[in-house]
């Protein structure tokens, strides 16, 4: 039995600007005005600290145990040094003569990884796309640099952007331009990043529980059911579109069943179309459940 995608999973997915107008997203800080010592703890969790600027209050690292980090696959030196309470990671090869070659440094602007099993660092160009650069930090040993996963080759990349993909799992979401929410595009961001997953990636957009002063509900994870499996990762533009569907429903889930269904088809996903379109033909709209059934036709299934 193929099993079909929750949709309490789907109403969290999203992407500012692209929630539905009944609702949206909102600053962690006005969440955190009323809910105070849930923020603070949260803070400490480890998605709490899932991204952040590199600074004195956040750093785990000790930066002097290891001036220099040698990677022999690569023939190549690295070095993270703070400079006026900036960051930087430094690569360079060495030539016959012992002289510096293919020398280059970039600024970190994020650290990526709460600490607690890797932290990585990024790098935000001019365009606002982010680069993970190679040299990342492991606490195991009581703490060690090595190259990040993907890296540990013979040639690493030195400009190894942070898709959206990435993006979604290991950070709240972030602001993109109107014209990169088709998947595929260049991973631009906007404006400054979410620092960490915040409370609404798991009790969904927050805006309108704000807006009442608390009267309109939130999802709350505890009463989710623990037999529905977990949706699979998607890109954020794909994620956000599902959810804004699924949030304009109201109290009838027939629709998110059959937009599911028709997402899946167009990804070539017969099976797993073909299990929302039969919800969605089970729901009480009768024009929904027309549209699933020849839906369902359409894929050659009756």
């Amino acid at each position: 039995m193929v099993p079909t995608r929750p949709l309490a999973v789907v109403l969290l997915l999203g992407l500012p600007g692209l929630a539905a107008p009944e609702n949206g997203y909102v600053d962690s800080k006005i969440c955190a005005s009323c809910h105070r010592e849930i923020a603070v703890n949260y803070a400490g969790t480890g998605m709490g600290r899932s991204l952040f600027r590199p600074g004195t209050a956040n750093t785990i690292e000790d930066y002097r145990k290891a001036p220099e980090y040698y990677h022999a696959l690569s023939d190549s030196h690295y070095a993270v040094t703070i400079r006026n309470g900036q960051y930087f990671q430094r690569r360079w090869q060495l030539d016959a003569a012992g002289k510096e070659i293919n020398a280059e440094e970039l600024k970190i602007d994020y650290v990526m990884g709460s600490g607690n099993h890797a932290r990585s660092y990024l790098h935000r160009t001019k365009r606002g796309m982010l680069i993970e650069l190679p040299l990342g930090w492991y606490p195991d040993k009581g703490g060690e640099w090595g190259m990040v996963p993907g890296s540990d080759t013979g040639h690493p990349q030195t400009r190894r952007f942070v898709s959206y993909k990435c993006m979604f799992c290991h950070n709240g979401y972030p602001g993109i331009p109107p014209a990169n929410k088709v998947p595929g595009s260049e991973p631009v961001y906007l404006g400054e990043l979410p620092e960490g997953i915040d409370c609404q990636r798991c009790h969904g957009p927050g805006a309108e529980h704000v807006r009442t002063a608390g009267r309109a509900s939130i999802v709350n994870p505890a009463r989710l059911s623990p037999e529905r499996p977990h949706a699979r990762k998607k890109e954020l533009p794909e994620a956000a579109r599902e959810y804004a569907a699924a949030l304009a429903l109201k109290p009838d889930l027939a629709r998110a069943q059959l937009h599911l269904g028709t997402v899946l088809a167009a990804e070539g996903d017969k099976e797993g179309a073909a299990a929302h379109f039969r919800e969605a033909a089970k729901g009480n709209d009768a024009g929904v459940a027309r549209q699933a059934e020849q839906a369902l036709k359409d894929l050659g299934i009756r």
